[in-house]
């Protein structure tokens, strides 16, 4: 069995996030999320390495942060179905300690 590699394990969630880029804001949602970062689908995801804010519109209250993108999954093979969205990972560079 492979061992997990993340510090800390994700939650299933899917709450909605905005992605902010300059003026422009686009709205997704998480599929997973923890300390660290979160899986976010979509249709088109951003570039590798690309450090945007994001808001975490979560029950209790929006979460902000600065993200970077550390990986992409643009392309899924047909049939996949909802077990290999499209989307990315995210890593939270900038976020309060609160959150």
């Amino acid at each position: 069995m492979e061992r997990e590699k993340r510090q800390y394990p994700r939650a299933r969630l899917n709450w909605p996030v905005s992605i902010h880029i300059d003026e422009e804001a686009f709205e997704r949602a998480t599929v997973n999320i923890s300390p660290n970062g979160a899986f976010i689908c979509g249709l088109s995801p951003l570039e590798l390495h690309e450090v945007v804010g994001l808001t975490v519109l979560s029950p209790d209250r929006p979460i902000k942060s600065k993200t970077r993108v550390v990986w992409s999954r643009s392309e899924v093979p047909q049939g996949a179905g909802e077990d290999m969205p499209r989307g990315m990972g995210v890593e939270f560079i900038k976020i309060s300690d609160e959150d």
